[in-house]
């Protein structure tokens, strides 16, 4: 993975369009769950993790998955 950089408005879009992958997140976690989200085809390879605590959430880093 390499790390990449994007706007707020593909960040947005991605939180909002893009797909759980439930086999890399870690949802059971306690206090806060864990979880990668997959952008959409627009999006290209992005990925976005997001770290969901009981009142905030986090992105915690924004990725360009390898090909």
């Amino acid at each position: 993975m390499l790390s990449t950089s994007a706007d707020s408005l593909d960040i947005m879009r991605i939180l909002t369009d893009g797909e759980i992958d439930f086999s890399k997140s870690k949802v059971k976690n306690d206090p806060c769950r864990n979880y990668w989200i997959q952008g959409t085809e627009e999006q290209g390879d992005l990925i976005v993790t997001v770290e969901l605590c009981d009142s905030t959430a986090l992105v915690q880093t924004l990725l360009k998955k390898n090909k």
